[in-house]
């Protein structure tokens, strides 16, 4: 089995964990590290595992890629998490099957500061 093979199984597995426990009502908390920020309610991080986990924030509807003001959304979500050692309450999943959450970076509540942010 190659590398490549080797972490889609284990995201795979790792996809499989949260969905059974969300499913069942239980709270995941996932530690990582911020790798990326697609737009202004979701954002990529790098877990323990070194595995890639896109995550949404609970309860926060920013601009997309390619709307109006979608670039600009982002820039906060940056600033608040971009680099930095987030830890994740996962209690859903969206549509799409992104785990949605809360995200905190150190003592900062993200899905609180967000909203006070411009353009969100």
């Amino acid at each position: 089995m190659t590398i490549v093979a080797r972490k889609h199984t284990a995201q795979a597995r790792n996809k499989q964990r949260v969905a059974i426990a969300i499913r069942c009502g239980w709270p995941v908390e996932l530690v990582g590290r911020v790798v990326g920020i697609t737009d202004g309610d979701t954002l990529t991080v790098l877990d323990a595992e070194h595995l890639q986990v896109r995550i949404r924030l609970a309860k926060i509807d920013a601009p997309e890629r390619g709307q109006l003001f979608g670039t600009h959304s982002k820039q906060p979500l940056a600033g608040l998490a971009f680099g930095r050692r987030v830890s994740m309450v996962v209690a859903d999943h969206d549509r799409y099957g992104r785990p949605v959450g809360r995200i905190y970076a150190g003592s900062v509540d993200v899905n609180v500061e967000m909203p006070n942010e411009p353009h969100c």
